[in-house]
C-alpha cells in the first residue's frame, strides 16, 4: 500500500504561535457547505448552527485569560476572526484558561489549565466546541464534520494590517458575492 504524500504545513516555520500578538484566522466549513446561514442584503442571518458558531467565538475571551477578540464574523461557510493573545504582565504567561468551570462546552477537556495554548489549540478547542454542542442540540449527527481539516492565519504584524484587516472582516457580508468562499449553490 502506497503512502500518500506528507502535506506541508501552512504555519510559519520556527514562529511561535503562543507568543503575544494579533492573529487573522479564517476557518472554513467542510466542502465549503453553506451552513451558518445566509446573506440577505449584505446582512448575515444565522442558522442555529451560525449561532452556536458565533456564540462559541464570542465567549472565547471569557474562556481564556489573554485572548481577546478584536473584530470576527460568521459567514455562511466560514469565520473569519482577528484573536489576540496577550501576555500577561506579572508572569509572562499566554491564554491560560480562566475559571475552568467557564469552559465547560468548549474547553471542557483541558488537560492542563497552566499551559500556554497555541492558536492551533485555540482553534481547534473552538471547531471542537462548537462540533460538540451542535452534536448535543441535535443540529448534526455523530458522524457529519463542519469544519475542513485545517485553517488560515495571518499573523498581523503593523497598525495599518490591523486596520485593513478589521475593516475586510466588518465588510464581508456586505460584498459576499465577491468573497473567495462564496459558492453559487
Amino acid at each position: 500500500m502506497q503512502s500518500l504524500p506528507r502535506r506541508k504545513s501552512p504555519r510559519l516555520k520556527e514562529y511561535d504561535y503562543r507568543q503575544a500578538g494579533a492573529y487573522f484566522v479564517t476557518i472554513c466549513t467542510v466542502k465549503r457547505l453553506e451552513l451558518f446561514g445566509t446573506i440577505n442584503d449584505g446582512v448575515m442571518a444565522l442558522s442555529p448552527l451560525g449561532q452556536i458558531a458565533s456564540e462559541e467565538l464570542l465567549s472565547l475571551p471569557a474562556r481564556w485569560q489573554s485572548i481577546d477578540l478584536d473584530a470576527c464574523v460568521v459567514m455562511p461557510n466560514h469565520v473569519h476572526a482577528i484573536i489576540v493573545i496577550e501576555a500577561d504582565a506579572q508572569d509572562g504567561i499566554l491564554a491560560v484558561p480562566t475559571d475552568p468551570s467557564v469552559g465547560t462546552r468548549l474547553f471542557a477537556s483541558a488537560a492542563d489549565p497552566s499551559a500556554t495554548p497555541s492558536l492551533g489549540s485555540i482553534v481547534g478547542n473552538y471547531k471542537a466546541g462548537v462540533t460538540r454542542f451542535a452534536r448535543s442540540a441535535n443540529l448534526i449527527d455523530d458522524a457529519q464534520s463542519i469544519w475542513q481539516t485545517r485553517y488560515h492565519d495571518h499573523i498581523i504584524r503593523s497598525e495599518g494590517s490591523l486596520n485593513h484587516i478589521r475593516a475586510y472582516v466588518e465588510q464581508n457580508p456586505a460584498r459576499w458575492s465577491e468573497d473567495t468562499f462564496y459558492s453559487v449553490v
